[in-house]
């Protein structure tokens, strides 16, 4: 699992663009009945030869 991450990521940096985001998500935690927020961390490769 740790090779494949590693490749995906030399993959995903190697992009001359990158596009990121932080969206939030409603999470409940086991035995808890509150939800809580949490973030969902992205990096999308951009490969596009024309960007608007």
């Amino acid at each position: 699992m740790v090779l494949a991450c590693a490749l995906i990521d030399a993959q995903v940096l190697a992009a001359e663009w990158l596009h990121g985001d932080d969206p939030t998500a409603s999470m409940v935690a086991k035995g808890k009945t509150t939800k809580d927020q949490g973030r969902i961390w992205l990096c999308i490769r951009d490969d596009r030869s024309k960007r608007e």
